[in-house]
């Protein structure tokens, strides 16, 4: 039996947290194992997750990086410290449900990662986007593929898994910690010349998510990332 680890970063989750990693053990049998890790939480994340850590001992890890790093340095840190066949994460709100993220599982059998994809043929979004956000979404899609020459429609989905040799092999190069990092991970794994699946998943965007913002907030990540972008692609 396959054994598969999910990474799932956490900064102030408690309200969700648990739900989450209820509906994963729930959903999966003994060969899934979740790691949370934290990632500057001030809140009671830390013991919602210790709690379940102790119902379920192997099953359930935690992480606590104590400040705020990032999304990208709390998988790399998770990923330094994991050991099954395949490695991979999820966001720790849901908005990838068990599954959706099944899909993956099944996907990668013949490939060295499987991604999921809001954005190809068959893929559902269950909350409408505003005008601005899909366009400046879809925006960023063809300004990476083109800058980066990578083949994927949605690098940015929180939903991802890869075997242990494909991210193993890279994980030193990866140095990302913000939201570039998924764009840094498929393009390092790209240039390695592994092969990766894009799969059209249903997702939800959950309300309350950190990643969201007012439109002035979303327009300054937006440029943010534009500018991480260009210095990500002339430093490598």
């Amino acid at each position: 039996m396959s054994r598969i680890e999910l990474i799932i970063p956490a900064f102030n989750e408690e309200k969700r947290i648990g739900k989450t990693l209820k509906a994963y053990l729930d959903f999966f049998g003994e060969e899934l194992r979740c790691t949370v890790v934290l990632n500057g939480c001030y809140d009671q994340t830390k013991e919602v997750v210790e709690k379940l850590a102790k119902q379920f001992p192997e099953r359930v890890h935690l992480w606590d990086l104590k400040t705020t790093t990032g999304k990208g340095r709390a998988i790399r840190y998770g990923w330094r410290n994991a050991d099954a066949d395949y490695l991979g994460f999820v966001d720790a709100d849901c908005a990838t449900t068990p599954p959706e993220f099944a899909k993956l599982i099944t996907a990668i059998k013949n490939y060295d990662g499987a991604i999921a994809s809001r954005f190809l043929k068959g893929a559902t979004v269950h909350q409408r986007q505003s005008i601005l956000r899909t366009w400046l979404s879809h925006g960023f899609i063809m300004f990476v593929r083109f800058l980066f020459r990578l083949p994927f429609y949605d690098t940015q989905c929180g939903a991802k898994l890869f075997t242990k040799k494909a991210i193993k092999n890279i994980l030193p190069k990866l140095k990302e910690d913000g939201m570039i990092f998924d764009v840094e991970l498929l393009w390092k794994l790209h240039q390695a010349g592994n092969k990766i699946i894009e799969v059209p998943t249903a997702w939800t965007d959950q309300p309350g998510s950190n990643s969201l913002g007012t439109k002035k907030q979303f327009l300054t990540q937006a440029l943010k990332m534009l500018q991480q972008l260009f210095r990500l692609r002339h430093q490598n």
